[in-house]
């Protein structure tokens, strides 16, 4: 009964260890060809960014990253509250040099990106008016509404690291971006005075993180 006992305890130490290696085995030799991520920083824009990872072949990667940005009482653009509604999308291009299975280490990569907002905001605006033929122009304050499209480019460094099934990714970069709003026609001139303005166009550096899970 003893001998019993000490068995039973002996293999209760020993099974898991052993499906903990077998598991190891098996996760570090899976081809890891798709994962899905998220962006955190992207909250402080009031935003949302998902990553999908899809692999190309053995150190290449594609990530396409759908964006969604909403908030009813947005002031980082404007002083006054502002309603935003915005959609975007990254395509990344990422070359990994580590010639492991799963995708981890320093990278190189390149991107395109592309954003479209619709804000709504109280502001004052020059109004044309006709009266006894004449045309008059008056300025008034009502809402109004502002749409902006965004393209631009990234060229970015980074790490991704990986635990089990779960990665993190780390980068920075350059980038460029060009927007339709035009400045020199409007007097609302802040809708482009920073890199996080919708109608901001010029370099900016890109730096943040990702983390997200393997999927297959």
């Amino acid at each position: 009964m003893k001998n019993l006992i000490l068995t039973t305890i002996l293999c209760l130490f020993i099974l898991p260890l052993y499906a903990q290696t077998e598991s190891d085995n098996v996760t570090q030799n899976l081809d890891w060809q798709f994962s899905i991520g998220i962006v955190p920083q992207y909250a402080i824009i009031s935003g949302m960014r998902l990553d999908f990872d899809l692999k190309l072949k053995q150190t290449q990667y594609l990530t396409f990253a759908p964006q969604m940005y909403y908030n009813e009482n947005y002031t980082l653009f404007y002083p006054e509250s502002t309603d935003m509604k915005g959609v975007g999308l990254n395509v990344n291009y990422r070359y990994i040099f580590s010639q492991n299975k799963k995708p981890e280490g320093p990278y190189v990569g390149a991107g395109l990106v592309y954003k479209y907002y619709t804000l709504k905001y109280w502001g004052d605006e020059w109004v044309d008016y006709v009266e006894l033929g004449n045309t008059y122009s008056e300025q008034v304050n009502h809402e109004i509404n502002q749409r902006f499209n965004q393209f631009g480019y990234d060229l970015l460094i980074g790490y991704q690291g990986t635990l089990d099934r779960f990665f993190f990714d780390m980068y920075l970069g350059w980038g460029f971006r060009l927007s339709d709003f035009d400045k020199d026609k409007s007097e609302d001139d802040f809708w482009s005075e920073t890199v996080f303005d919708p109608g901001y166009s010029g370099f900016l550096p890109t730096i943040g993180f990702r983390v997200g899970l393997f999927l297959k």
